[in-house]
């Protein structure tokens, strides 16, 4: 690798990480990844554990990829906010093998050490089993 590669690298890296209206949509890209690979432990991480309903939302989710094949589809509508928190609403679409709903979703964002994570989402009965 040449030194002005290396040197490059983390520019990239920093120019890229420049955007968190992109950041953020991100998050829920990931949580959407997460639900339909059938992880819990990954969902959940991005979570922050203090938002209310966590354990519901735990349970639910759990539920839900216990039915079996879960979907996701997002449609991102508003993305506002600053480099440390966020407002994002979006169109969500949830598949499975037991059913299908679509809901408006809206949802908060920060930047907690570094890392975005989910502070406020309504309805978390989204994530409910059919």
């Amino acid at each position: 690798m040449t030194r002005r590669l290396m040197l490059a690298l983390p520019l990239a890296a920093l120019c890229r990480a420049a955007d968190p209206a992109q950041e953020a949509i991100d998050v829920l890209t990931e949580l959407a990844a997460s639900l339909s690979a059938g992880n819990v432990g990954r969902f959940l991480a991005v979570f922050d554990p203090k938002i209310k309903g966590y354990g519901e939302l735990r349970n639910n989710v759990t539920a839900l990829i216990a039915e079996g094949d879960v979907q996701c589809f997002l449609d991102p509508q508003e993305n506002e906010g600053d480099a440390r928190a966020r407002t994002l609403q979006v169109e969500w679409t949830l598949r499975s093998a037991a059913g299908s709903r679509e809901r408006a979703v809206k949802c908060g964002v920060e930047k907690q050490g570094g890392k975005w994570r989910i502070t406020a989402f309504d309805p978390l009965g989204i994530f409910a089993p059919f």
